[in-house]
């Protein structure tokens, strides 16, 4: 059974598949399986930014934790229990690579607002052996009063029944008790309108850009003689190879084409809209998918990428850790894993590492400037304090100075006592003399 659900390591077209139904009550489409593979095999658009967001998810470690005793802690597969999890969540007994698996239910969530996996089990209740990808458009809830009672997986027309302990299934907001939304549903009027329009302008292609027209003939000509006009004509005018031949029409007939006027013309501007409203739907920012125009800079490229970094990949993959921490690691049946969580590290990206280089250039020089110490940068980068007193903590501002650092306290009125009072501190700060100077005569004032 389980080499039936995986099917193997197919691609992504291949594997993600279609389920549409139509709720005439409310006139709401709800962009299932089905619909949405047709869209992911026929939309260069869907296609794109479901491959960019799954494929960018699958970049960051995903790294196993527990709370420690100085906080929380990365369980490794050193520890017994976390080589048992690992083995699962890298997928190391299936045929196919865990950052596609990854990728592959990243994909799946995009499409059909689901993602479905079987857990191998020898029994019901024991441990589970191995995690398979399964096909979200073969797997189906038994519905119940109370959730799901079960799930079917059929394949050609055999139907295989599974427990609720043999299935881990996520999902996207949606209304429905059982299923997840589909993101394309927020898109299905203007995605029928664009197939409708590609399906118009191929026919217009295929027929060589020559539109059909009108024939005005004798009221008294033959049914026989005009279907013989119709045909040479086809023959003579049709097909791209024909177009811009020249018409001739004898004994006063009179040709009419019935062309596209400017209304149609403008109408084949909305495939440009239909990209734009899939790109808000998805998150992709237009740098990122590829549209680069004279107004693009480096400045708003890497701000681009970075809302995308941010407020789609890693939102997506919070939506996963949250459903392997809350619900795929308590299924697993493995002892120990009890107060476990996964997360999704990003930190070793480049847009990461540029980053923490631009804010380790401007901390270095607000410390040679005297407005911060080493400590301080420190402590905003979770670091220890440099040893012997290197990086001391007093900047000689009294509002940040710390509790460990014991003064003593001098009435508000005896101006000049804290005038040399504050200079005594400044000269513990590893502050320039000037900055020190600036620094304890403004707070004697």
């Amino acid at each position: 059974m389980s080499r039936a659900v995986g099917d193997g390591p197919r691609g992504l077209a291949e594997r993600v598949t279609e389920l549409s139904r139509w709720d005439a009550g409310t006139g709401l489409e709800t962009i299932g399986a089905e619909k949405a593979l047709s869209l992911f095999e026929a939309q260069a658009v869907v296609y794109r930014c479901v491959m960019l967001i799954a494929q960018a998810m699958v970049k960051g470690m995903l790294r196993l934790k527990q709370e420690g005793s100085d906080g929380p802690e990365e369980v490794t597969e050193e520890d017994p229990i976390g080589a048992e999890v690992w083995r699962l969540l890298w997928f190391k007994d299936s045929p196919v690579s865990p950052k596609w698996a990854w990728a592959y239910l990243g994909a799946s969530a995009l499409l059909t607002g689901n993602w479905w996996a079987e857990l191998v089990r020898r029994s019901e209740r024991s441990p589970v052996l191995s995690i398979e990808t399964a096909h979200p458009s073969r797997m189906s809830p038994v519905r119940g009063h109370r959730g799901p009672l079960g799930y079917r997986y059929t394949v050609d027309g055999r139907t295989t029944r599974l427990r609720r302990d043999q299935v881990w299934h996520g999902r996207l907001l949606g209304f429905d008790d059982f299923l997840g939304q589909s993101p394309l549903a927020a898109a299905s009027g203007s995605l029928a309108a664009d197939r409708k329009l590609e399906k118009r302008v191929n026919a217009i292609l295929d027929n060589g850009a020559v539109l059909t027209g009108i024939m005005a003939v004798d009221e008294n000509t033959p049914v026989k003689s005009m279907e013989e006009d119709a045909r040479a004509f086809r023959a003579r005018h049709q097909g791209a190879e024909n177009a811009g031949s020249v018409l001739w029409v004898r004994g006063g007939r009179k040709y009419e084409p019935v062309a596209l006027g400017p209304a149609e013309l403008q109408a084949l501007e909305t495939r440009d809209w239909t990209r734009e409203q899939l790109m808000t739907i998805y998150g992709v920012w237009p740098i990122v998918y590829g549209l680069v125009d004279q107004s693009a800079t480096r400045e708003n490229a890497t701000t681009q990428e970075r809302l995308f970094q941010v407020l789609t990949v890693e939102h997506m993959a919070g939506v996963f850790a949250d459903a392997i921490s809350e619900t795929l690691l308590p299924a697993l049946g493995i002892p120990g894993t009890e107060g476990m969580w996964v997360e999704w590290d990003y930190s070793e990206l480049p847009l990461y590492r540029a980053r923490r280089l631009e804010e380790a250039t401007a901390s270095a020089q607000l410390v040679d400037r005297g407005i911060v110490t080493r400590d301080e940068v420190r402590v905003g980068l979770r670091e220890d304090p440099l040893p012997d007193g290197l990086g001391e903590m007093p900047t000689g501002t009294i509002a940040t100075m710390p509790l460990t650092f014991a003064v003593e306290a001098r009435p508000a009125s005896d101006v000049e006592s804290n005038r040399a009072w504050l200079a005594s501190l400044a000269e513990k700060s590893p502050a320039s003399d000037a900055a020190a100077a600036i620094r304890a005569g403004k707070l004697a004032k």
